[in-house]
């Protein structure tokens, strides 16, 4: 699976990368995160207050840039489900806009099953009724500089994982737009899951969808609606191209967003696809 990431890209350096430009105000959709007050709410906790807004706050009439794709952007370093990300969308033309992870079908009843859907099966997208539209209309690139598990039984470090060289790289990912009560639209996502790579299945049994370049051009082809033929751009990532390192509990805790979060530990090796499990 994939439940934390962390992305330290600028706008323009994701914008190179995926010839996406950011939209402007986060892109055409109200800029505001429905999920995080849902879930609050069925549990009867406050409303967080991390950039989230309650359906009955309203949004703002006019919207100039997002702090997420303004100028340097806001480097991340602990990007945690139902947060507002950053995702790469071609609705004519390749664009970086706002979307909540946890992604919620247009059918739904309320917000809250986001929370739920924060990663969508490959082996089952076609046939997922949460899905199967999206992955016909709506796939998406989800920049990332690496992402996190917890592979340890008796510590509360996690591996960080990365391109070996460090480059911004793209998750496979689906979107979808949701209508509140007010009438207000939303865009969710998923990050796409499949079987693990040599490397990763010595820290999980599943892993996120890390798209090579050759890869997110089939998977952004709109051209494209056959669900075999949008596999082939599904193939696992060479394990050789990735890197594990250890790095500390720091980030457990999703308030800590900073650089010590991805800092590795030291005394412990990177972790090769020829090593033993992490222990």
């Amino acid at each position: 699976m994939c439940g934390r990431f962390y992305l330290t890209a600028t706008p323009g350096e994701i914008a190179r990368r995926f010839g996406a430009p950011p939209a402007q105000g986060g892109g055409r959709l109200a800029r505001y995160n429905p999920i995080a007050p849902a879930l609050a709410a069925q549990a009867g906790e406050p409303a967080p207050a991390s950039g989230t807004a309650t359906l009955t706050e309203g949004v703002p009439a006019e919207v100039t840039w997002s702090a997420l794709l303004d100028g340097e952007g806001t480097r991340r370093f602990n990007i945690a489900p139902t947060q507002t990300i950053v995702i790469v969308t071609d609705e004519g033309k390749r664009e970086q806009v706002e979307a909540v992870w946890g992604l919620i079908p247009s059918w739904a009843k309320g917000p809250s099953v986001g929370g739920k859907l924060i990663n969508a099966r490959a082996e089952t997208l076609a046939e997922k009724p949460a899905f199967r539209s999206a992955l016909r209309r709506r796939r998406c690139l989800i920049p990332a500089s690496g992402f996190f598990e917890w592979p340890f039984k008796d510590s509360k470090d996690k591996m960080r994982i990365s391109l070996v060289g460090g480059e911004p790289f793209a998750f496979a990912g689906l979107w979808e737009t949701w209508r509140a009560p007010d009438g207000t639209e939303v865009r969710s996502c998923t990050i796409v899951t499949q079987a693990p790579n040599a490397l990763m299945k010595r820290l999980h049994h599943r892993m996120p969808v890390l798209l090579t370049k050759e890869a997110e051009d089939l998977w952004m082809d709109h051209s494209i609606t056959d669900p075999d033929v949008l596999r082939l751009a599904l193939a696992p990532i060479p394990a050789e191209r990735l890197v594990a390192v250890r790095v500390g509990p720091r980030g457990n805790d999703v308030s800590e967003d900073d650089e010590a979060v991805i800092l590795p530990l030291p005394g412990f090796e990177p972790l090769t696809t020829t090593d033993d499990p992490p222990s």
